[in-house]
């Protein structure tokens, strides 16, 4: 889910050719519905971490950098999958298993 929302399609284009016909992928997403407390919490405290670790990381000659996540609702990896020729197999906790049709 690292890749950027707007190439997600375009990679999906590349999976479907690397795949045979019944090819399977696992594919990690961001979902979009999993803003729990909890969710918001976690991020909140990994953002916390960052800010107060990078100037230590940046005094010891380290670099370091906020990765940013591409969300998904679970709507549009479908519409993805489909627009490009998958099926989903199973969607579980963010991981989405597709089949080449």
């Amino acid at each position: 889910f690292h890749l950027p929302a707007h190439l997600s399609l375009s990679a999906f284009q590349s999976f479907h050719r690397a795949l045979k016909p019944k090819g399977r992928a696992l594919v990690q997403f961001a979902v979009l519905n999993e803003m729990t407390p909890t969710y918001l919490f976690k991020q909140l405290t990994y953002m916390s971490a960052y800010k107060l670790l990078k100037p230590i990381r940046t005094a010891l000659g380290k670099q370091s950098f906020y990765v940013t996540v591409a969300r998904h609702s679970d709507q549009e990896i479908r519409d993805i999958a489909e627009r490009t020729g998958f099926r989903v197999l199973n969607a579980d906790d963010g991981y989405y298993l597709f089949e080449k049709v």
